[in-house]
């Protein structure tokens, strides 16, 4: 594992966010970083190895959402130098997750996001994506 799937897997294991995740976990033909199977959850991080392989993670992706899992995509940089924000974004997925609730607007306690159809950008010192199926253009007004 690299330093920042490290630090990340510190803050995610022994269900230290209220759930059990495994790391390095096949799932179909590939092997995730990180994955809940009660969230249907796999988290991403990217390195300097994705850097040339956007084609090849975008059709991953799109195979692994098909499975009807969500993905969380992380820089490595953003784990490094701000995981408790990557933290905090990751409890915001499981958040709505529970509540079965879409994405709503940020209270001024959590992070700020922009939403652009499907893809949740964290605008605060990160910037993962977040794939949330059921938002609708109603929400964004």
């Amino acid at each position: 594992m690299s330093l920042p799937e490290v630090m990340l897997w510190n803050q995610l294991k022994r269900k230290k966010l209220g759930c059990d995740f495994h790391r390095q976990k096949p799932v179909d033909n590939f092997i995730v970083d990180f994955f809940c199977s009660e969230h249907n959850l796999v988290i991403e991080i990217d390195g300097k190895v994705h850097m040339d392989k956007g084609e090849y993670d975008l059709k991953r992706q799109c195979k692994l959402e098909a499975l009807g899992l969500n993905v969380l995509r992380f820089k490595a940089s953003d784990v490094l130098k701000n995981i408790k924000d990557v933290v905090e974004a990751i409890k915001y997925y499981i958040e709505c997750e529970v509540s079965k609730n879409t994405p709503r607007l940020p209270t001024r306690r959590e992070p700020p996001l922009l939403i652009e159809g499907n893809i949740i950008f964290f605008t605060k010192k990160i910037s993962p994506l977040l794939y949330c199926r059921g938002y609708n253009e109603e929400q964004k007004r």
